[in-house]
């Protein structure tokens, strides 16, 4: 049975989620624009330690896309 209560706190998961996926997107945009300011300077080159910190920010979002990827294809297996 779903009460009031449950419904309250559902809600606010909810908005808590989207509120999470909201700061995600504008840190990711935020990172996009600084990217994009230090590359339009001629004369700035990436050293190795930020080549190293952008390789361990993209596996770690490549490990997230590939496990929902893998997921979101067995629940389509699922439902055939």
């Amino acid at each position: 049975m779903i009460t009031d209560n449950t419904t309250e706190n559902d809600l606010l998961a909810n908005d808590h989620a989207q509120s999470r996926r909201a700061q995600f997107k504008e840190l990711l945009e935020e990172l996009i624009k600084d990217a994009d300011f230090m590359l339009n300077r001629l004369k700035w080159s990436p050293d190795e330690d930020d080549i190293e910190k952008l390789l361990t920010i993209q596996e770690v979002l490549y490990w997230y896309a590939s496990v929902t990827k893998k997921k979101e294809k067995a629940r389509q297996d699922d439902y055939r």
